[in-house]
């Protein structure tokens, strides 16, 4: 089986990990430059957001007062994520009709986005005030 064959909204994660389905890498700044990819395979994890399609049931807790516990997940399926942009343990998964994803640990990302925030590069025109 070739893993373009995988669907990796069948994927179910353990722990702490997350299936995100990838942004779009875009080819141009908001002011019209193209943009140079380095194709530099697993390590290139293009415009670090994405959609989250399959979360784990949480990393168990080996000490402490909650030792044996679960510690409950704070991102869900269809949470918008921003995460690093290059991550060494981001496992790449299936390529399905031209989306890309990988498997990330919840740790690895930053934050949750609002569908009305664009993830962009820093140096742009407009993207500060004066």
């Amino acid at each position: 089986m070739t893993s373009s064959a995988v669907d990796p909204h069948k994927i179910l994660p353990y722990e702490d990990f997350v299936v995100v389905e990838l942004e779009a890498r875009k080819d141009r700044t908001a002011s019209g430059l193209f943009l140079a990819h380095a194709e530099t395979g697993v390590e290139k994890v293009r415009e670090g957001a994405g959609h989250v399609v399959a979360v784990g049931p949480g990393k168990v807790f080996e000490r402490g007062p909650h030792s044996g516990e679960r510690r409950p997940m704070e991102v869900h399926v269809g949470n918008r994520v921003l995460f690093k942009r290059f991550l060494k343990d981001a496992i790449p998964l299936a390529k399905k009709n031209d989306l890309e994803y990988c498997m990330i640990r919840e740790g690895d990302l930053l934050g949750i986005l609002d569908e009305d925030i664009e993830v962009g590069v820093f140096g742009e025109q407009g993207d500060h005030d004066e």
